[in-house]
């Protein structure tokens, strides 16, 4: 209402204009809601307060009313008994007619109404015994007061008769804010603030109009709705992170923030989303005071998707599932139904009938879980027709074992595009160090798309909102109330200062015999001398598992303690191995080798010499023939099978690996598999053609994998994909198999293995060429390795300099890194598959060297090096050792300059490795029977080699060394007289030149 509307009503406060209406219009809600029944003459007030309305303002309440539809949508119930005495017109039917008259006709009838209030006698009485007087201040708020108490009485009355106490508050404090003390904490201003908690009432009935049950309310929870916390902005975020990963994209999303800010709230609401889509949402929470519990969260997430399956059990879907992971767990199910006991009623879970499993390194039995883990995830998210959602909650206190199996699913490529981990974490209480962080970087490393959803505290209007829905009240009400409490009360109570206080008061509330058994436990400070091999069990079961929490501190603690009781050295073996297992998993492989032999030589097996080593598998044997197999029996007989073959006879070794794998099937020990099966495969090598006994290095990894033997599964992917380049594949291909192995060994934290395939990486990219920006000079590439203080890494290093520069032609390099590579002489006792290849490489550069320097060690020292490819190749795979040992005499013979058996023993050497489809060993001895007829001026012989040799690097991908043969030839041959003027090899430039750009574009385009 604006200042014409105060000059025309002749009211100089246009706040009491407001007011005014306010009041008439509570009036109008009293007697509706009262049944009809005429306001109380009290409420009334002296006409020398009331100013004329306008028309306006009677439009104005009118229109307010119908556009809350007020009338029809507040269905007020009259429940209470009503007076004998009261009005007829309380009578529903005569109540409905009303409310319908009143909202055709409110503003007409308005005036009308106040002016017959005004006119009654007993109004007239009351204005008579207050008198206003507008000079008196504290008279007229000793009158407001009285008014307010008869105001308040009057309004009673509408609850006695069955109207909620809100609406009837709400009228209360309509008719109130005509006092005259007009305060904004405590009564409406204007209609605009009234309007509101009308809507309330209608839109929100049970909440906001009807009495609440305070008794039922008292015993139940409190619960808050979606649009309490609307945090808009972060679940979409959420949303959009869960559509990308039902998409097929791996990624995982995160919920970051202090306590109480809503983590649990906004993930399961995600959860209802995801449900609501079809999907699968599991979840579990860890517990501050169970974090010694491993698998148990998990455990209880994926009990609950067994239910699932279990309830469906007739359907198509839930059959299929239960076929598929019986297939991919197979006798291994049993070790995951312990720790998701509803498996069993989903698959055959059959307890195997040795007892190996009693046996097996707690380490590997914890990584044989993670990998069945992972095997259980992957197949249950490809079968089930959705995507399988994990919500885990406080990640911050999440133990290292439940990390480490929610990372193993994140590296399967096939378990994680359709599974979605959702995490939430207090952000305050993790450090950069944190687990939770370290297996979201090696998420990214493998790349899977972390998303990181960081929530706040609270803003006002959000606290303003939670307490309106908790408590039922109107938001402005709650905006504009002062809530106070009483500080004095609180500190008054009683609290101990103490926690041994607390922890006492604790401990008197427990049962009896609890309390009994801590008294006894209290008085065992003598467990050593009364009870030792009680004693001795609960420390090794304490070491072991502080092993696997990661818990080094109290390994140390139990062990050190374990060393001081022990009443002999033998009992503290099983400790000593569980500490040499500590360093071994910690890459502190020759810390854990020396404490070995330290304990070996107490227990007089063997005197502290690497060197004797290798009689390990001999005593091994030696024992299991004398006093029976046990479950480290096959473990012996392989890695003897391996010694045995090093020494010369491959078959005889390969006899006692035949032996190794059989004991394996017949005991069913596979917690060993994977270590027997590796060592068995590398003579395998030697024995059948290699590239077929590559292919079972795949095996391998699984079943070490499922052993939990990440050591030996490591070592499988290294053997794969090193025996991937030297079997001749396509170098593009070979790349993008170094690219996954690396994945694979660094996901698990091998680091040797990274070491081992990076250096081969290397090489491959300097064969390919034209990846300058890939390739590590070699200055930083050795100081690499010299950083991982690996011995063994060095050597081959000097190995794989040394190949690169041969295969380019670079003899300086090639010489300089061959000196450095022999000077390593020690001779591995286990025959490892790429030994193969050392020798082959060995024998040709010292071949090579000797044509340069004539130095006759290095004649010698090639010559020892055919001589060991002839006996695999008479023993062995001809495959695989015919044109290796037939390259070997060609460049002997080369060498001593016997040139008529020359000539026919590299025609030998290109077709054996021509019929064995040997592309890139044929290519060498293209190469290199086109070097010996142009160093005896047979030039067109020498060109015909050199054409093929140049077709079979192009072909192999070998694009580096192709250009440089091309540009050697033409040097070669220009600069004799008697040379062609042109070679075929010109011809071929342009197209192995295209070839070459267009495939090593397309190897990029195919790097992750």
């Amino acid at each position: 209402m604006g200042s014409d509307g105060c000059e025309k009503t002749g009211c100089s406060d246009p706040g009491r204009v407001k007011q005014q209406l306010i009041y008439r219009l509570g009036l109008v809600f009293y007697e509706l809601f009262s049944g009809g029944e005429k306001p109380p003459p009290e409420l009334l007030v002296n006409p020398s307060f009331l100013v004329e309305t306008h028309k306006d303002d009677d439009q104005k309440i009118s229109t307010s009313f119908r556009d809350l539809d007020f009338a029809r949508s507040l269905q007020v119930n009259d429940d209470s008994k009503a007076d004998e005495e009261s009005d007829s017109s309380s009578d529903p039917s005569i109540q409905n007619d009303l409310l319908g008259f009143a909202e055709r006709s409110i503003a007409e009838d308005l005036n009308e109404k106040c002016n017959r209030l005004r006119s009654r006698k007993r109004q007239s009485t009351f204005r008579s015994s207050l008198r206003y007087s507008e000079h008196s201040e504290g008279n007229r708020d000793k009158k407001a007061a009285l008014c307010r108490v008869i105001t308040q009485v009057s309004i009673e009355k509408l609850k006695l008769k069955g109207l909620p106490g809100s609406l009837s508050n709400l009228i209360y404090n309509m008719i109130d804010c005509i006092n005259g003390d007009f305060k904004g904490d405590h009564s409406y201003r204007t209609l605009s603030d009234v309007t509101p908690d009308l809507r309330l009432m209608v839109e929100y009935p049970d909440k906001f109009l009807r009495d609440l049950d305070v008794n039922s309310l008292s015993l139940t929870p409190l619960s808050l709705k979606d649009s309490v916390f609307e945090r808009k902005d972060e679940f979409a975020s959420l949303q959009c992170a869960y559509r990308r990963s039902a998409s097929g994209s791996p990624e995982i999303a995160l919920i970051a923030g202090e306590s109480g800010t809503g983590k649990s709230w906004l993930a399961n609401r995600i959860g209802r989303f995801i449900l609501s889509n079809s999907g699968i949402f599991l979840q579990g929470k860890f517990d501050r005071l169970h974090r010694t519990q491993p698998f148990s969260v998990l455990a209880t997430a994926f009990n609950a998707y067994c239910d699932v399956v279990i309830r469906e059990t007739n359907g198509d879907r839930a059959k299929l599932i239960a076929s598929k992971l019986q297939d991919a767990l197979g006798p291994d199910a049993c070790q995951l139904a312990k720790v998701i006991p509803t498996l069993r009623q989903v698959i055959e879970c059959e307890e195997p009938n040795n007892n190996s499993d009693a046996n097996q390194n707690y380490i590997d039995a914890e990584k044989r879980l993670s990998y069945l883990f992972s095997r259980f995830v992957e197949t249950i998210s490809r079968y089930s027709g959705c995507v399988i959602a994990l919500f885990l909650d406080d990640l911050q206190w999440a133990d290292d074992v439940s990390l480490s199996i929610v990372g193993e699913i994140l590296k399967s490529s096939d378990a994680s595009e359709r599974f979605f981990f959702l995490g939430s974490y207090r952000d305050d209480e993790i450090d950069n160090g944190h687990p939770v962080l370290k297996m979201i970087e090696n998420a990214q490393s493998l790349g899977v798309t972390a998303s990181t959803v960081k929530l706040r505290c609270m803003d006002k209007d959000m606290v303003t909102r939670m307490l309106s829905h908790l408590l039922c009240l109107s938001p402005d009400f709650v905006a504009h109330r002062r809530w106070e409490w009483n500080e004095e009360d609180i500190m008054s109570r009683s609290l101990p200062d103490d926690v041994a206080v607390l922890f006492s008061q604790r401990i008197d509330k427990l049962p009896s015999d609890v309390k009994l058994a801590l008294n006894t436990l209290s008085c065992f400070e003598n467990h050593w001398r009364d009870h030792y091999d009680l004693s001795l069990e609960l420390y090794e079961l304490a070491a072991e598992c502080a092993l696997i929490t990661g818990d080094m501190i109290s390994l140390s603690v139990i062990t050190d303690q374990v060393t001081k009781n022990a009443r002999c050295f033998e009992d503290t073996l099983n400790i000593s191995y569980t500490c040499m297992s500590t360093l071994g998993y910690a890459s502190q492989i020759s810390d854990s080798v020396e404490m070995g032999l330290e304990i070996m030589s107490k227990l007089a097996v063997l005197q502290v010499n690497p060197n004797l080593v290798p009689l390990i598998p001999l005593k091994m044997v030696e024992i299991t023939i004398e006093h029976g197999m046990s479950h480290l029996s096959p473990i012996g007989f392989a890695f003897f099978g391996s010694l045995v073959a090093q020494l010369g006879d491959l078959n005889g070794g390969h006899k006692f690996t035949c032996i190794a794998k059989s004991l394996i099937d017949k005991m069913m020990l596979r917690d060993i598999a994977g270590e027997v099966l590796c060592v068995s495969t590398d003579i395998l090598c030697f024995i059948v053609h290699f590239r077929m006994a590559i292919e079972t290095r795949k095996e391998n990894e699984v079943v070490a994998l499922t052993a939990g033997n990440v050591t030996w599964a490591c070592y499988s992917r290294l053997m794969y994909v090193t025996g991937t380049f030297w079997s001749g594949s396509k170098l593009s291909v070979s790349l993008e198999v170094i690219d996954h192995g690396r994945r694979f060994v660094m996901s698990r934290g091998h680091l040797t293995s990274d070491n081992y395939l990076l250096l081969l990486q290397q090489s491959i990219l300097k064969l390919i060429g034209n990846s300058q920006s890939e390739i590590i000079p070699d200055d930083e590439l050795k100081q690499r390795v010299l950083d991982s203080n690996n011995h063994h890494a060095l050597e081959i290093y000097y190995f794989q300099k040394t190949y690169a520069s041969f295969m380019l032609d670079n003899y300086e390099s090639m010489k300089e890194s061959a000196i450095e590579l022999f000077k390593f002489s020690t001779k591995p006792w286990l025959l490892m598959s790429n030994r193969i290849f050392h020798v082959l490489v060995g024998g040709l550069v010292s071949f090579r060297i000797y044509r340069e320097t004539k130095l006759s060690c290095w004649l010698e020292r090639g010559t020892k090096f055919k001589s060991q490819m002839q006996l695999w190749a008479e023993q062995g795979s001809s495959s695989t050792f015919e044109n290796k040992y037939f390259l070997l005499e060609a460049e002997e013979q080369f060498s001593k300059n016997k040139l008529d058996v020359v000539r026919a023993t590299y025609d030998k050497t290109i077709s054996s490795a021509r019929a064995h489809k040997l592309v890139h060993e044929e290519a060498i001895a293209c190469e290199l029977a086109a070097n010996f007829y142009f160093n005896i001026d047979d030039f067109s012989t020498s060109l015909k080699y050199y054409t093929s040799a140049n077709e079979k690097y192009s072909e192999w991908g070998a694009y580096a060394i192709a250009r440089r043969l091309f540009r050697c030839v033409g040097e070669k041959f220009t600069s004799y007289a008697s040379a062609p003027s042109s070679h075929p090899i010109s011809s071929t430039d342009g197209f192995e030149r295209q070839r070459f750009d267009s495939e090593a574009d397309q190897r990029k385009r195919k790097q992750p």
